[in-house]
């Protein structure tokens, strides 16, 4: 369920052993988390470039896609075309190109799963995933106490790397949760922290994948299919209204930040920020990280924004966190 911050409750007040009053530490300032490819990219997910060699890769002469495909007439093309487009979004290609949506939307989903990230993946940096988690169960020492933090997270990644982990931390501390197992689990981090796909999100299919230790046995055409199903290009009806709902928690939140992302265009003027801005945004608070943006490319990317010269962050996801951003 996608709550608003009310439906959530309020700061969650607790009484001391001398008989007052005290707030816990939970994020308490309703706050919005946008995240790019850069975000999930500890995680061991591609950045939007290497999505798209790793795609070629696969679907090329001797690729496991192009064994497994082989019978589809549009796959040469496909490979062919996506190549010499010199693109570094798959979805830059496929809103040129909807007449390839569907074998792209299948290459996407088995780049991300089947050779996605081991089950056991451990970040080798900016595991900013921990810190987050930290802050969100600091002072939370039971589950109902967890209920009343004030986040939501907007994000274009297919993978559900976050809210796998969240999960699972959740899972492992809280007694109760753990003796009602995952699915109690699941419930109290998507009802307490929603998670927003605005271009879709892989699926129940997906966590099975992950956790498998043979994933050949997923190499299948109807597998890949229906994980296809729950990718949305920027073009299809159902990215307009997940838009509307960002824009919704946009104008509630009083903090919002954004994390590794790439400012293409297109996404920059659907999420409407210097819009929501104009229209009365409360923003307290905003910021974004911006690695190996500089010169004249981050000077183009601030105007596009056009939310102040400030607002760019020269740090990864967790230093950014650390440091810019007050999670209380």
């Amino acid at each position: 369920m996608l709550c608003g911050w009310l439906a959530c409750g309020p700061p969650l007040r607790r009484i001391s052993l001398d008989g007052t009053q005290e707030s816990t530490a939970v994020i308490s300032r309703p706050t919005v988390l946008i995240l790019g490819a850069g975000a999930s990219e500890p995680y061991g997910y591609p950045l939007g470039g290497d999505l798209v060699k790793f795609i070629l890769n696969r679907t090329g002469p001797g690729g496991e896609l192009q064994a497994l495909l082989s019978h589809r007439p549009e796959l040469e093309p496909f490979h062919d075309r996506l190549e010499a487009s010199a693109v570094d979004s798959i979805d830059d290609f496929l809103a040129s190109n909807p007449g390839f949506t569907g074998l792209g939307k299948m290459a996407v989903a088995a780049e991300l799963t089947i050779w996605g990230p081991a089950g056991d993946h451990i970040p080798t940096h900016c595991d900013w995933y921990r810190y987050l988690w930290s802050r969100l169960h600091e002072d939370a020492p039971e589950s109902m106490d967890f209920r009343h933090n004030m986040l939501k997270v907007i994000t274009y990644n297919y993978d559900t790397s976050l809210e796998r982990f969240l999960s699972r931390a959740a899972l492992n501390l809280y007694p109760d949760i753990n003796n009602e197992g995952d699915t109690a689990a699941d419930s109290l981090v998507n009802g307490t922290v929603p998670v927003l796909h605005l271009h879709g999100a892989l699926g129940d299919d997906a966590k099975v994948i992950h956790t498998a230790r043979d994933r050949s046995q997923f190499l299948r055409i109807d597998l890949l299919q229906r994980l296809a199903r729950g990718i949305r290009t920027v073009n299809e009806p159902e990215a307009e209204r997940r838009y509307t709902q960002a824009h919704a928690w946009l104008q509630e939140a009083e903090s919002v930040h954004i994390l590794g992302f790439g400012f293409h265009n297109t996404n920059v003027k659907r999420l409407a920020l210097k819009d929501l801005k104009a229209a009365g945004a409360k923003w307290q608070s905003f910021g974004a990280t911006a690695v190996k943006l500089a010169g004249a490319d981050r000077s183009r990317k601030e105007a596009l924004l056009d939310l102040g010269p400030d607002t760019f962050h020269e740090m990864d996801c967790l230093s950014y966190l650390q440091s810019q951003v007050n999670l209380s």
